[in-house]
C-alpha cells in the first residue's frame, strides 16, 4: 500500500447513543492481489474520564479496483457519560482479504448453494490470508 487516508467527518451525539462514520481510501502497489476492499476496521472509543464505549458496527461500503480502494464504514455506540468532555476515536487495523488465485485449483471455488444452505468448500482449500494495514490512527472530539 502506498498510502491510507483515514477520514472521520463528524460525530453525531444523541441521547439514545453515538453515531459516526470513518471513510478509508488506499491505493495499492503493483504487485498486491487484493480482492475487495476492507473487510473489518478495528476501532475503540474512549473519553478523557477513562471509560470505553462498544461499538457496533452496521456495514460499509464503497468501492475497490486494482488500484485501490474508498470506503465507508458506520459505526453506533450507547449514550456518553453526561461528565465527559473529550471522545478519542482510534482506528487500530484495517483488515483486507487476499484474492483467491484463480489459477491454482486447490482454492475454493463456491458452489452453487441448494436454498437454504451455505455455501461448501472442498475440504482441502483454504481462504486467502489478509493484508493488515496497522495504525493506530487516533482523532480527538472536544465535547462542548
Amino acid at each position: 500500500m502506498s498510502n491510507v487516508d483515514v477520514i472521520i467527518p463528524s460525530l453525531e451525539i444523541f441521547d439514545t447513543g453515538i453515531k459516526f462514520f470513518i471513510y478509508t481510501k488506499s491505493e495499492f502497489g503493483k504487485n498486491q492481489t487484493i480482492q475487495n476492499g476492507p473487510t473489518l476496521v478495528v476501532v475503540t472509543l474512549e473519553d478523557d474520564l477513562g471509560n470505553s464505549y462498544e461499538l457496533t458496527s452496521h456495514g460499509g461500503g464503497g468501492s475497490s479496483s486494482p488500484e485501490g480502494f474508498e470506503y465507508k464504514h458506520e459505526f453506533h455506540g450507547k449514550p456518553l457519560h453526561p461528565d465527559a468532555k473529550q471522545l478519542t476515536v482510534t482506528l487500530h487495523e484495517i483488515l483486507i482479504q487476499e484474492r483467491f488465485p484463480r489459477e491454482d485449483p486447490n482454492y475454493a471455488v463456491a458452489r452453487k448453494p441448494m436454498r437454504g444452505t451455505k455455501f461448501e468448500y472442498a475440504s482441502i482449500d483454504k481462504f486467502p490470508s489478509f493484508v493488515i494495514i496497522s495504525g493506530p490512527w487516533k482523532t480527538t472530539f472536544q465535547l462542548e
